[in-house]
């Protein structure tokens, strides 16, 4: 399970998107995360994919830094997990009729 959204008060940050892939493979953290402002967390024994809010809020493409940071979280959860890439869904539509 891959879980991302938006988050208000994290412990050691304010208002963030995050990302989060349960259960965690090995090598998560060590993962690439775009755009720059993105870390990963250590949380609980486990680390969440963040992207503060302020960042995104000042950034000249805040669109496109979001779907960047969600793809890229998305992207090493579902490499390390050997999930197919065949069988990922268009723009996250699951439903084949709104596809």
């Amino acid at each position: 399970m891959i879980d991302m959204t938006a988050v208000r008060g994290c412990g050691t940050i304010d208002q963030a998107f995050y990302s989060y892939t349960a259960p965690e493979p090995d090598g998560l953290a060590d993962r690439p995360l775009e755009p720059t402002a993105a870390r990963w967390l250590p949380q609980r024994g486990s680390h969440l994919a963040v992207l503060p809010y302020d960042a995104v809020r000042r950034s000249p493409t805040p669109h496109e830094d979001i779907q960047t940071f969600f793809a890229a979280a998305y992207r090493a959860g579902a490499d390390l997990a050997g999930w197919p890439a065949e069988r990922e869904c268009d723009h996250g539509i699951t439903d084949p009729l709104l596809a």
